[in-house]
């Protein structure tokens, strides 16, 4: 979440607001937090309306220095796509979606919402789907999912989810979630089973799953890790 203020000397010109952060003053609601790689177009292109929820769509093909060629005219159908089609990655390990508005039917919560983040604190949890005999999983991350309204149990099913493919550190998600159905609860899968070695040698294969090593040592190297005043993904 972040806010970006256009002055001339102390006079505030123009201003967007995007996420969610009790820390913003925005005109309105704020705008949607779009992923990487995809710009924030005033759409129709020269409007205000004072609210930023309305003024201000996704674009992923932006137009520094000419006016915005946003489409103005709604979000249309998104894109059907199973949890191994966002599994799929280009040469630079990026998701080939990255940015596409997407459709899942079917998948299921690993974890319950409320574990990764506090309670009220927006949606972060891992799910999974089986497509051809194939386990394939992505994180479900949103700050302004209200989890207490709308709360996620271990092992709930998802019957529908409408949202857009990002990419933050390494990790595949589904964020800017329009539509989350639960349709019933079922048991959790059987964990993976897997080695250390098979892990670090082919660690994107088990992406946010449940997984299970067997007959771990911990070795105490002596460093903190992550060194203090910075943060890491495993």
């Amino acid at each position: 979440a972040d806010q970006v203020v256009l002055r001339q000397g102390t006079i505030d010109i123009d201003s967007v607001c995007y996420g969610f952060s009790p820390d913003l003053i925005c005109q309105g609601d704020p705008a949607e937090d779009v992923p990487g790689g995809t710009s924030l177009a005033r759409c129709p292109d020269g409007s205000n309306t004072g609210n930023n929820a309305d003024d201000f769509v996704g674009d992923i093909t932006p137009t520094p220095g000419e006016e915005n060629d946003a489409d103005c005219g709604g979000p249309g159908e998104p894109e059907d796509v199973t949890l191994c089609m966002l599994r799929e990655n280009d040469a630079d390990g990026v998701p080939v979606l990255n940015g596409t508005r997407v459709r899942v039917m079917g998948a299921q919560a690993l974890v319950a919402s409320g574990v990764f983040r506090a309670p009220g604190s927006g949606l972060d949890i891992a799910v999974w789907q089986e497509t051809d005999g194939r386990s394939c999983c992505v994180v479900l991350f949103d700050f302004n999912y209200d989890t207490l309204a709308f709360p996620i149990a271990e092992g709930d099913v998802i019957g529908e989810l409408v949202g857009t493919v990002g990419f933050f550190n390494g990790t595949t998600q589904i964020g800017n979630i329009e539509i989350l159905t639960i349709t019933g609860n079922d048991p959790l899968p059987e964990p993976i089973e897997v080695t250390s070695s098979e892990l670090a040698l082919n660690g994107e294969l088990y992406e946010s799953c449940l997984i299970e090593i067997c007959g771990l040592s911990v070795l105490d190297t002596g460093d903190e890790w992550p060194p203090e005043g910075s943060n890491a993904h495993v």
